[in-house]
């Protein structure tokens, strides 16, 4: 999101981030900002004030709370007490009080049922309205901003409601009609060949050795197709799903980079040619990542961060928008 905001014309103040690992990779990405928290749990209005004080107004406050507890790769369970760290976003937005806001989360948030009975998408439009913002609440696929990578989020795009109203959500450029998506090969048929255990000029073009009688279901799978249907039943995996051990598809559109794509047994894991999960520069191009980002730390630390990230073209074009918001704003005069 910070990247996109970026590139967009933003410039980055401040973060907060509880992992150490992740906390250092965003330092040595923008080493302007501060790191002003660590569980925004316990970032309090001290250290909000304290900030404020140093830096001065703020433009926008953008963020993606913990998504696991609203995935469907998760449990989904109503008590995850990380299904309410909105709460914690939205308690920052009234302290700090910027002109803009935005809240990016997986797309499956919106049907889930929260304390109230609600949607957990309509208590974070509540909250954000409560707050003093005039909010919309938009559904965006990566793929059609030009993220080799089918990826849906949602996005709450909010405005300070004495400054205006919520902006539009930003146009697709990609897609019927438009430019083409891009594909898996459009990010990485420059990359290296490797399969399993194989180790490429790029450091974090490394792949994960697997287990032979895995290697054996997969060879002669297709592209799209999954180890599970293989006729042979002795080459078919005794447990999991049909979106397990399962190859992706080099002229389209990567599936969804998940943190555990490290894995040849997660979800559309397998690359669509070489009999391997992942590597991380794969998954970071299919993030649209740029080379240039610097990644550091334990190799799970680094997945981690990669697929728990918002892409940054994809958040690109929602900061252009909410950049255009901005320059338009005049403030209303008050009653």
């Amino acid at each position: 999101m910070s990247l996109g905001f970026r590139s967009a014309g933003f410039a980055v103040g401040g973060f907060v981030e509880i992992d150490e690992e992740l906390a250092a990779i965003y330092a040595a990405n923008f080493p302007e900002a501060r790191r002003i928290g660590a569980d925004v749990r316990r970032f309090g209005n001290r250290e909000m004030d304290a900030f404020l004080e140093a830096h001065g107004p703020v433009d926008a406050l953008i963020g993606g709370p913990p998504c696991q507890g609203f995935s469907l790769t998760g449990k989904r369970r109503e008590d995850d007490p990380r299904n309410a760290l909105f709460r914690d976003y939205l308690r920052v937005l009234g302290r700090i009080r910027p002109k803009l806001a935005v809240m990016e989360n997986v797309a499956r948030l919106t049907s889930m049922r929260g304390a109230s009975g609600r949607s957990v998408g309509a208590d974070i439009a509540q909250g954000f309205r409560e707050a003093g913002y005039d909010v919309r609440a938009c559904l965006l696929d990566a793929q059609d901003f030009g993220v080799p990578q089918h990826r849906e989020r949602v996005f709450f795009l909010a405005v300070d409601r004495r400054l205006g109203r919520a902006p539009e959500p930003p146009r697709p450029g990609h897609g019927e009609g438009r430019a083409a998506l891009r594909s898996f090969g459009d990010a990485c048929s420059d990359l290296e060949f490797l399969e399993a255990g194989e180790q490429g000029e790029d450091p974090l073009h490394r792949a994960v050795a697997h287990p032979d009688h895995v290697l054996d279901w997969l060879r002669e799978v297709p592209e799209g197709a999954s180890a599970h249907d293989n006729q042979d039943p002795a080459k078919r995996p005794p447990s999991g799903y049909n979106t397990t051990y399962k190859r992706q598809i080099w002229n389209q559109p990567a599936a969804t980079v998940q943190t555990t794509f490290g894995m040849i047994s997660g979800s559309r894991n397998v690359h669509p040619h070489a009999t391997r999960a992942l590597t991380i520069r794969e998954a970071a191009r299919l993030q649209s990542f740029p080379d240039s980002f610097r990644f550091s730390g334990k190799l799970g630390t680094i997945r981690t961060g990669i697929g728990n990230a918002a892409p940054p073209l994809l958040a690109r074009a929602v900061a252009e928008e909410m950049a255009r918001r901005l320059r338009s704003l005049t403030e209303k005069p008050q009653a």
